[in-house]
């Protein structure tokens, strides 16, 4: 585009230079010289629905835009709505750790959102990295991971899963018991 529009351009750096000013993109050219499209719908999209949606509908909302409506500047987008996109946050940690006193700073929990962000693109084997210009999570410690599956699987409560497993034993045949047996007693 900008080949087409700037002549006489010297150099990839004179390419991206708009009235004196060098922009460190070819984007960022092209968005000064108003030859993108402005992400006034996608704007509009994430205000009307801050309205009615909790932060982790909001995330999905913001993911599914990244991933199919070409935003212009996303950045600016979850810059401008991360209170929204994030609100849900520091209830669900302390949910999850059984701690309601438990306070985060803004900066925790918008990596938070920007965690779980991350693994819903993952989902559609993408990343933030593949939209130039959006913030980066920084990872967590390995006890507090973002992965749903971890978490989904740390969540389990042994002693009422040891009590199930006396109750049910009973119920199995001699051939599966001696299955049973096979497997997770002489296992472990």
């Amino acid at each position: 585009m900008l080949l087409n529009i700037v002549h006489g351009a010297t150099s990839f750096e004179n390419l991206r230079t708009v009235e004196g000013i060098t922009y460190p993109t070819f984007k960022g050219a092209c968005a000064a010289l108003g030859l993108l499209q402005d992400d006034i719908e996608w704007n509009q999209c994430l205000e009307e629905a801050g309205r009615i949606q909790s932060g982790i509908q909001l995330r999905n909302l913001f993911a599914t835009l990244l991933l199919f409506c070409q935003v212009t500047r996303p950045e600016i987008l979850w810059e401008k709505y991360i209170h929204i996109l994030s609100d849900d946050i520091l209830f669900q940690v302390r949910n999850k750790t059984k701690n309601m006193n438990l306070e985060l700073t803004n900066t925790e929990i918008h990596n938070r959102a920007l965690i779980h962000l991350e693994s819903i693109l993952n989902k559609q084997k993408k990343c933030l990295e593949n939209f130039p210009d959006m913030p980066i999570s920084i990872a967590l410690s390995n006890n507090e991971t973002s992965n749903y599956l971890i978490n989904e699987e740390q969540q389990y409560n042994f002693e009422e899963l040891a009590q199930v497993v006396e109750k049910e034993i009973s119920k199995l045949n001699i051939e599966q018991k001696a299955i049973f047996e096979e497997i997770i007693i002489r296992k472990f």
